[in-house]
């Protein structure tokens, strides 16, 4: 009986193993290439799948290519899949800027994913202009962590689904309850005062519901210390600052991914959707003190940094930033086509 254990665990590990990798040049099974990264331009790198040699045992159902921040990368991670018959070039998108990647190309078949092997790559920079000024920048694809020089990461509960531009894992997902949301109590280096400002969000509301918080920071026990961003039901927005607040009641866009951008300059606040200019709240003689002691997506926080944690937002947000300055119209339009 003993010499069969062996095997047995041989066995059982084969009939585990999850994602495979096809080994190459064997003709008992297909040849899966990874393209050679290319045209790193902005948030894209061009790449690709090339499948041979398929035994007739083996049925492609699925073939593409998936990427991550870690080695081994797999369909869990962030994925873009094409027609078993298409042509083998696909666009990576939402890269974060000079951050290194890892790809790998794959092929479903028969109900397993297989990988052909890795790759390694850097995204391209950032634009100079979107990087000055830039303390806080959330692209929440798959983690809650800050890629500015703040590092100011969040905690909390949170379901990460497709983003924008419909990649797996780029984006935040809240369901309107107490349990979903992110938050860093104590952030470094935000805008306080009536110091100038841009804070910008991609969402897609679920629910325009009176007072749902895509996010902000400051508290909310001392006027004009608060600065959040919160929907109101007539596909509108509420800019709130505590005790001073205004309803933004320009029609957005319900079932669709919407880019909210303010900028704030020490006496007006711009609005801007989908780069376009909508509206000016000018308060000349009103001056903000925002007090950023604290920070959250999907939520607003009152008392930081566990109390009055109220108006839960349900829906999805993508790439949140907030500068130091006000962005000019032409920089807003570089965000937004980034």
């Amino acid at each position: 009986m003993k010499i069969y254990i062996p095997l047995l665990v041989l066995i059982l590990c084969l009939a585990c193993e999850k994602d495979p990798t096809i080994p190459l040049g064997k003709g008992n099974f297909p040849n899966i290439a990874t393209i050679d990264i290319s045209a790193i331009i902005g948030s894209t790198a061009l790449s690709g799948v090339q499948i041979n040699s398929i035994p007739t045992n083996y049925i492609l159902q699925e073939k593409g290519i998936c990427w991550a921040l870690s080695p081994n990368p797999t369909t869990d991670n962030h994925a873009l899949s094409i027609s078993p018959s298409a042509n083998g070039q696909i666009n990576l998108r939402d890269l974060i800027p000079n951050t290194k990647y890892y790809a790998r190309a794959y092929g479903k078949f028969n109900n397993t994913y297989y990988y052909g092997p890795e790759v390694s790559f850097t995204s391209a920079n950032q634009e100079v202009s979107l990087s000055n000024g830039l303390v806080a920048y959330f692209p929440l694809n798959g983690s809650s962590v800050d890629f500015s020089s703040s590092k100011n990461n969040m905690t909390g509960n949170a379901i990460y689904g497709s983003g924008r531009k419909g990649i797996k894992n780029t984006a935040v997902s809240f369901n309107g309850t107490s349990s979903y949301y992110l938050r860093v109590a104590s952030p470094i280096n935000l805008p306080t005062g009536n110091s100038p400002y841009t804070m910008s969000f991609w969402f897609y509301s679920n629910n325009w519901k009176l007072n749902a918080a895509l996010g902000g920071y400051g508290i909310s026990n001392v006027n004009l210390s608060s600065n959040y961003l919160k929907t109101i039901t007539t596909l509108g927005f509420n800019h709130y600052h505590w005790n001073f607040d205004k309803d933004i009641a320009i029609g957005l866009y319900p079932n669709a991914w919407t880019h909210l951008v303010v900028t704030y300059d020490g006496s007006s606040e711009k609005y801007y959707i989908n780069s376009t200019y909508r509206f000016l709240w000018d308060h000349p003689t009103v001056k903000l003190s925002i007090n950023p002691t604290v920070m959250s997506l999907g939520c607003r926080i009152s008392l930081p940094p566990s109390s009055g944690i109220l108006e839960f937002f349900n829906g999805y947000v993508d790439e949140f930033r907030i500068y130091n300055r006000a962005l000019s119209q032409s920089e807003v339009t570089t965000l937004y086509n980034y």
